[in-house]
């Protein structure tokens, strides 16, 4: 199963319990690192999602980690790192 697979068999659980809305979509572009693969989400929605989600990354063993945005949690670096400078 791909990264990206990962990431939308998550995605479709959090639809299908009413976390999201039926409209969410992974992003096209991703970023990567060694270990990482970070999906951005559209919720097609101007309503902020429970928890601030602020993308999903998915590990090299597939298992995926929703990171908020939040900078305690302990993931908000690894994302920082990877988005482009702007």
């Amino acid at each position: 199963m791909s990264r990206r697979d990962a990431a939308q068999k998550w995605l479709d659980k959090k639809i299908e319990y009413g976390i999201y809305p039926p409209e969410s979509v992974l992003l096209e572009q991703t970023y990567s690192d060694d270990e990482y693969e970070l999906f951005d989400l559209d919720t097609g929605s101007d309503v902020p999602v429970m928890g601030g989600l602020m993308c999903i990354l998915v590990d090299s063993q597939g298992e995926v980690h929703p990171v908020s945005s939040s900078p305690s949690d302990e993931l908000f670096d690894v994302v920082m790192d990877m988005l482009p400078d702007e």
